[in-house]
């Protein structure tokens, strides 16, 4: 048996489908960013890769206003 072949027991809630239809869906990248601004870097691999990933959000935001002409 697989667990497409069982039923869910639970009533279908409208607003969880909704939210799971239309959250956004984080790059690896980016659930590392998230997860550094609820909970600092540890050790300096952690803290390495965090100036890393800010650096390069910093320049793709630069690149998109002048893209973008703002």
């Amino acid at each position: 048996m697989t667990w497409k072949q069982i039923e869910c027991p639970f009533e279908t809630d409208r607003n969880i489908l909704h939210y799971l239809h239309t959250a956004p869906i984080f790059s690896e990248d980016g659930l590392y960013l998230a997860s550094y601004e609820s909970e600092s870097p540890e050790n300096q691999v952690e803290k390495d890769r965090w100036k890393a990933l800010r650096s390069n959000i910093l320049v793709k935001t630069k690149e998109l206003k002048e893209h973008h002409g703002s």
